[in-house]
């Protein structure tokens, strides 16, 4: 078996950026007690807001003298993160360009480079538009689609993706200042077949906003739902609940309907892995693999059931396969809302 895997969610880099910070951390132990919790499988549109702003690019810039590099003289690299400048936090290319504006001579820009911070000095330019210009393009927000995982009716807090935002450039999962889980509805799929993965193609409005994103972690987004969602609570189970064989998936392939999808737990790994694949499923509904050919990225986080039990969502495809992929087991999802 080819073990090369997509995660199943789509994210794409755009300029917006919608900043919701973390109010607090009640609730936590309530959550990862939970022994009753509402599996959902309807997809919704992320939006992640970063802290400060990423630089994916440099550039020259083009001022009445020729070609200057003012980030790249001053030592800023592609893949920092620019914190601030001359003290003033910024989270959005606005802010960035704006405070380059007002500041006018040289500015201090606190950069954050791995594990590090250093702060470089930069010498704007006059560009031939007349702007101040430092030479660098940066990502201030990230925008996707994917699919909620749980609601927990005590705490008002849900649990999607099974998996971790990682920046598309370094790899590295994604510091967030906060975002947004947005309505979303799936029109069209893009079938999987080996060597390719498929994807969801959905369509979500950045003004209906249905919940808060609070934590980035390895395992999963969590945050707090606005309002109380269709499902009825069901058992969460123990790592030592799930068994090899029949199970189901809920998911939302088309439109804003989830509908259950049979599958097969085909292998547990009981921590032998790095704790997005606790278990090997493959898709055996005919129904699904009509439509999708098997797991598309937005998938992740499709809630898995055995037994009338919560056991785990869906987190991996297999590129060479799209019938398979793999699973993370529930009880490690809610341990890293606590910990993350």
């Amino acid at each position: 078996m080819n073990d090369r895997v997509y995660r199943g969610g789509r994210f794409c880099a755009v300029l917006m950026c919608l900043l919701f910070l973390w109010s607090g951390s009640t609730a936590h132990a309530a959550l990862q007690d939970a022994e009753q919790l509402v599996p959902l499988g309807k997809t919704a549109g992320i939006s992640l807001s970063m802290e400060g702003v990423r630089v994916v690019g440099l550039s020259a810039v083009q001022t009445a003298g020729g070609a200057v590099y003012p980030a790249r003289d001053a030592g800023i690299r592609e893949g920092d993160i620019l914190l601030s400048i001359n003290g003033n936090p910024i989270d959005r290319a606005e802010e960035m360009q704006s405070a380059l504006q007002a500041a006018g001579e040289d500015v201090r820009i606190l950069v954050r480079r791995g594990t590090e911070e250093l702060e470089v000095t930069v010498k704007p330019s006059a560009a031939e538009d007349g702007r101040l210009r430092i030479g660098v393009f940066v990502r201030d927000d990230l925008l996707g689609i994917g699919t909620l995982t749980f609601y927990d009716p005590e705490s008002g807090k849900y649990g999607a993706l099974g998996h971790g935002i990682n920046d598309q450039d370094s790899g590295k999962l994604v510091e967030i200042a906060g975002g947004d889980l947005l309505h979303s509805a799936v029109e069209g799929v893009k079938r999987g077949c080996a060597g390719e993965p498929g994807e969801l193609q959905g369509s979500f409005e950045p003004e209906a906003r249905i919940g808060s994103v609070e934590k980035n972690t390895p395992s999963g987004i969590f945050g707090q739902l606005e309002g109380i969602p269709e499902g009825k609570c069901c058992p969460v189970a123990k790592a030592g609940e799930v068994e090899l064989g029949e199970a189901v998936i809920l998911s939302c392939v088309e439109g804003e309907a989830v509908q259950e999808y049979t599958i097969r737990i085909a292998a547990l790994y009981h921590g032998e892995t790095d704790g997005h694949r606790d278990m090997l499923i493959e898709v055996t509904d005919p129904a699904l693999i009509g439509i999708s050919g098997g797991i598309v990225q937005g998938m992740s986080g499709s809630p898995i059931l055995q037994n009338g039990k919560l056991v785990g969502a869906v987190t991996h495809v297999l590129v060479n396969e799209p019938t398979k992929g793999y699973g993370i087991l529930i009880g490690n999802m809610l341990e890293a809302e606590l910990a993350g």
